[in-house]
């Protein structure tokens, strides 16, 4: 399989974890019975999924920075809901990527300095760097070493795509039709227009 060709492999993860939520919605693996077997089955497809995704013929790199995508969706709830919130809109994801991507660079000393937070109102070049950046609650920001740090940057920046892709879709849709006839309307809002147009 080629690293280009993981639509199949995304479909069917995607058809695994439709499989392992449905059971878990159906309470299998928590009455602890074997429905037909189904309980069984479903903790199969728990190990077929992980053995599935370590399969896939993309770089670990790649594989890492989509799996803490996920970790931070699943685990911390940066979902799409939170990160299309009006203050991420002026890339404070990218930032906050840049960020770890940044420090992913410094040497060890660099790197103890800029992971105590406490110490960014102090003026030196690498907090005038990365205080910027920063734009959450800087309990948040949390080194751990280089690779794991590039592993954030790069999830963060894909959140950040992903907000920026679902921002141009929306600006994109037909805007909904405003009907002209307002007894085509709700009663409330007919009256309302009717009013407004009375006040005129």
């Amino acid at each position: 399989m080629s690293t280009g060709s993981s639509t199949l492999p995304d479909a069917m993860i995607d058809l695994v974890d439709r499989l392992i939520d449905a059971a878990d919605r159906r309470g299998w693996r928590r009455r602890g019975k074997s429905v037909g077997g189904l309980r069984d089955a479903q903790e199969e497809l728990v190990m077929r999924r992980a053995a599935l995704i370590a399969a896939l013929d993309v770089p670990a790199a790649w594989r890492d920075v989509a799996i803490e995508r996920r970790r931070q969706i699943d685990a911390e709830g940066f979902d799409a809901a939170h990160d299309d919130q009006i203050g991420h809109a002026f890339g404070a994801l990218a930032r906050a990527g840049a960020a770890y991507a940044f420090c992913s660079a410094l040497d060890p000393r660099q790197r103890a300095r800029i992971a105590d937070t406490s110490r960014w109102d102090e003026f030196d070049w690498l907090t005038d760097i990365v205080r910027p950046l920063w734009q959450f609650d800087r309990a948040l920001f949390k080194l751990v070493d280089p690779r794991r740090d590039l592993e954030r940057a790069g999830a963060l920046i894909l959140a950040d795509m992903e907000r920026r892709d679902r921002a141009a879709a929306r600006a994109a849709a037909p805007p909904d039709p405003v009907p002209s006839d307002p007894t085509s309307l709700p009663p409330q809002a007919a009256a309302a227009i009717a009013a407004a147009r009375a006040a005129d």
